[in-house]
């Protein structure tokens, strides 16, 4: 459970967790499986951060299916056979529009929904076998009667992980981890924090990172602050300039902002 107070002024596009994000991008998602819980992982031994969380979903079981080709050319089993028959059972395909007069309907072929939700339901799956290779068996066997072959006579299946959600910005797979400030820290060490263990971390080339919403605002202003500082004394001078008709005189006025900035920070301290 994350709380967060609520802001007058919202720069963030997307809802998150937690009042900051910083993006992380790649064209491959095994490599943002891999790279973003370390991120994660390191962020969070951070003073300046808190409650770091990612919205990655890669924990989801996946079944991967391999045809065994060898058995599969006896009968006549191709990977385009079986990839027909998963989306038959498991796509949700269209196979014909039912029309009335006020209304049409899709018409779905799929498996029975209580059929779908464990992985022991592809071995109530049955393949069409065809071609004279289908008789001539010693191991694999199949129905003579219906001419059907059990997918797991020529298919080997494989427990794995595989993301729940997959975040897509600006094409590219994405990753975006969320965090607070820590109190007694700024928004500026939260970033200067996360730059530095990006850094130590050594990612992958491929991987782009970027700060997102108010993190994103607040690090562009901090990357033009000289030039605005710069842009600010330049117009002083020149209004001075003016004022004074003279080129001299506004160099003598702007020489006091250092002692009077040592001296407001001083009064700011105690």
């Amino acid at each position: 459970l994350y709380l967060q107070p609520v802001q007058d002024l919202t720069l963030n596009t997307n809802v998150s967790v937690t009042q900051y994000q910083f993006l992380v991008a790649d064209s491959d998602t095994n490599r943002l499986a891999t790279w973003v819980p370390r991120l994660t992982d390191a962020l969070r031994r951070e003073p300046a951060l808190a409650d770091v969380t990612s919205d990655l979903q890669a924990q989801g079981l996946a079944a991967s299916v391999t045809l065994d080709r060898a058995t599969g050319a006896r009968f006549s089993i191709t990977p385009e056979t079986v990839d027909n028959l998963l989306y038959d059972s498991f796509g949700q395909r269209q196979i014909s529009t039912i029309y009335t007069q006020s209304n049409q309907y899709r018409v779905i072929l799929e498996a029975e929904p209580s059929l779908q939700n464990t992985p022991e339901a592809l071995d109530r799956l049955y393949l069409a076998a065809s071609g004279s290779g289908a008789a001539s068996t010693s191991g694999p066997t199949r129905d003579p009667s219906s001419g059907l072959v059990p997918m797991s006579t020529v298919t080997r299946m494989t427990a794995s992980t595989a993301p729940l959600l997959i975040t897509h910005v600006a094409q590219f797979p994405a990753s975006t981890i969320s965090f607070n400030v820590a109190p007694g820290y700024s928004l500026g060490a939260a970033t200067d924090a996360i730059e530095r263990v990006e850094k130590s971390l050594h990612l992958p080339a491929t991987m782009q990172t970027s700060f997102q919403g108010t993190a994103a605002v607040f690090a562009g202003s901090m990357s033009n602050e000289a030039w605005l500082i710069l842009a600010a004394l330049v117009a002083v001078y020149i209004v001075l300039g003016v004022l004074y008709e003279s080129f001299i005189h506004p160099l003598t006025i702007l020489s006091t902002l250092p002692s009077a900035a040592i001296g407001a920070l001083l009064v700011l301290w105690v």
